[in-house]
């Protein structure tokens, strides 16, 4: 149940979400705001593995999400209390 044949365009639309992601986060200019591109993780997984309908990620994507979440948060959060 791939999404690309039920959402024309969303190669498309994924992109340019991601552009503007990174181009809001630029604009800050904050060290503190930071954008962490999770797509490699469509790339290591597989697209089926990653993302079974083409849209969410699966269980396993959600939580190599959280591993790299973890590894960009958990320098800053030491800082903070230290």
């Amino acid at each position: 149940a791939r999404a690309a044949p039920c959402v024309p365009g969303i190669a498309t639309r994924v992109e340019a979400a991601h552009s503007l992601f990174s181009e809001v986060v630029s604009a800050t200019g904050s060290p503190e705001v930071r954008y962490v591109e999770t797509s490699q993780i469509v790339h290591e997984l597989g697209p089926e593995a990653a993302l079974p309908d083409g849209i969410h990620r699966s269980s396993l994507g959600h939580q190599r999400v959280a591993v790299m979440l973890a590894q960009e948060i958990a320098p800053w959060a030491k800082e903070q209390f230290e």
